[in-house]
């Protein structure tokens, strides 16, 4: 399948984009700040798993910075996500455990076990 595009459609996709990107610059340190007060305002266990976390928090950080209505294709979304996963996943395990820890207390109960 072929998409033909004229010159003013690539230039107005082109400056939405820019106009985006600048949009969430503008407001990074807006976006630290809210990510910190939802990181200290939620408890992590009330959450399914870690995924379900982020994405609540992410999702509430681009509506109070009023990204919602440009982020119809997810691009902002994944672009945050990829930026705050890791932080927001270690608060999460940090409260709730990581799932590995509880391997490792299976395994040595069963170890425990057997002697």
């Amino acid at each position: 399948m072929k998409v033909i595009v004229t010159e003013s459609q690539y230039k107005k996709f082109i400056l939405e984009g820019e106009k985006e990107a600048k949009h969430l610059r503008r407001r990074m340190a807006e976006i630290e700040s809210l990510i910190n007060k939802y990181i200290e305002e939620t408890d992590p266990s009330e959450f399914g798993d870690e995924f379900e976390y982020t994405d609540n928090i992410i999702s509430w950080v681009i509506t109070d910075v009023g990204l919602d209505d440009m982020d119809e294709d997810g691009e902002i979304r994944e672009l945050m996500i990829d930026l705050y996963a890791d932080r927001l996943f270690e608060e999460f395990f940090e409260v709730v455990g990581h799932p590995d820890d509880e391997d490792e207390e299976d395994d040595e109960d069963e170890e425990d076990d057997e002697v």
